[in-house]
C-alpha cells in the first residue's frame, strides 16, 4: 500500500523537474537567440579608409577641387561629381585644419590580379557635362575648408555606403605626421523582444590612436563623413554585426560584442519575460510543495 500511495508523489516530482527544465530552456533560447546587434560608431578622426559599395546612385559632389590624375604633377581645378564605377579603395586624410586629401586606388584584390591594362577607379563628371575617367591612382585636394563652411555655409558632406575603417594602427614608434583617430564612441543597439522598437545596450569610448573596424557586417555600413571648420573629420555610421574590432596603439586589440546580460538589462520586455517565468515557477513550486504535504498528511493519518 505504501508503494502504491507513493507513486503520485514520484510523478509530481518528475513533473516538477520537467517543467523546471522546459522553463529554463525556453528562457535561455529567447535570451540567447541570435539577434542582430546594431553598432553605431561616431568619431573625430584624421584618417578614414573606405571601400564603397558599387551603386550608380552613390556619388560625391565636389566644388572647385584640385584633381591629380595618375602621375600628374599639375592639378586641374574641377567641379562636379565623383562616381564610383569600379571596386576602389578611397582614403580620406585631413590633419588638424589642413586641406582634405581624397586618394583613390584599385582594391588589393584587383592589384593582385596583375592585369597589364590600366585599372579604372572611377569617373569624375563635371557640371558642364564633360566626364573624365580615372585610372590607377588619383588624388583630389580640397582647400579652404574653413571658408567654405563658415563664410559660405557649405561644409563638405560625403554619404558612405560600403565598408569603413576609421583611424590607423599605431606601432610602438608613432610618426608625428601620421593621421590618427582623435576620439569616438561605439554604441550598441538591439531590437526589442516584441515590436519594432530598438533599445540602447551600452557604449564604449574610443581613444586617440585607435583603429575601428566592424567585423563581418551583416548589413551595409551606412553613414556620412563631414568636414567643416573643426579640425580633422567627423564620421558617423552604423551596421548590423556580431562585434567591432578596436586596434590599440602598440599592436594590441579587443572586440566589442553584445552580451546576453546587456540585452536583458536594456530590454524591458525581456525583463518582463524573465520576471513572469520566475513568478510562475515560484507558484508552481509552492503548489507542488502543498500537494506533497497533503499527501504526506494522508499517509500519516492512514498508515
Amino acid at each position: 500500500m505504501m508503494r502504491i500511495r507513493g507513486r503520485p508523489v514520484v510523478l509530481w516530482r518528475v513533473l516538477q523537474l520537467v517543467v523546471m527544465f522546459l522553463a529554463f530552456v525556453i528562457a535561455l533560447i529567447i535570451t540567447f537567440s541570435p539577434g542582430k546587434a546594431t553598432f553605431d560608431i561616431t568619431a573625430e578622426t584624421e584618417y578614414v579608409r573606405y571601400l564603397p559599395q558599387l551603386d550608380p546612385a552613390q556619388h560625391w559632389p565636389m566644388d572647385s577641387v584640385s584633381l591629380f590624375g595618375a602621375e600628374e604633377t599639375t592639378p586641374r581645378v574641377v567641379s562636379g561629381d565623383l562616381r564610383f564605377t569600379d571596386p576602389v579603395q578611397v582614403t580620406l586624410e585631413r590633419r588638424s585644419g589642413g586641406p582634405l586629401l581624397v586618394k583613390l586606388e584599385p582594391t588589393r584584390e584587383r592589384k593582385q590580379e596583375g592585369s597589364d591594362l590600366a585599372l579604372r577607379i572611377g569617373v569624375f563628371r563635371e557640371h558642364g557635362g564633360e566626364s573624365r575617367t580615372l585610372y590607377e591612382n588619383a588624388v583630389i585636394e580640397i582647400h579652404g575648408i574653413e571658408g567654405r563652411s563658415i563664410q559660405r555655409g557649405k561644409p563638405i558632406v560625403f554619404a558612405v555606403r560600403g565598408s569603413l575603417e576609421v583611424g590607423r594602427s599605431v606601432q610602438s614608434e608613432p610618426d608625428a605626421s601620421l593621421a590618427l583617430l582623435r576620439s569616438g564612441k561605439v554604441t550598441k543597439f538591439v531590437r526589442s523582444l516584441w515590436g519594432n522598437g530598438v533599445v540602447m545596450a551600452g557604449s564604449r569610448e574610443l581613444g586617440i590612436g585607435d583603429e575601428v573596424t566592424i567585423d563581418r557586417p551583416l548589413s551595409p555600413e551606412l553613414g556620412l563623413v563631414r568636414v567643416d571648420e573643426r579640425p580633422a573629420m567627423s564620421v558617423a555610421y552604423r551596421a548590423d554585426a556580431r562585434s567591432v574590432r578596436v586596434g590599440r596603439p602598440g599592436g594590441s586589440d579587443y572586440r566589442i560584442r553584445m552580451y546576453a546580460v546587456e540585452r536583458v538589462l536594456a530590454d524591458p520586455m525581456l525583463q518582463a519575460l524573465w520576471t513572469t517565468l520566475l513568478f510562475l515557477f515560484g507558484c508552481f513550486t509552492s503548489l507542488i510543495g502543498y500537494s506533497k504535504g497533503t499527501q504526506q498528511s494522508k499517509a500519516d493519518e492512514y498508515p
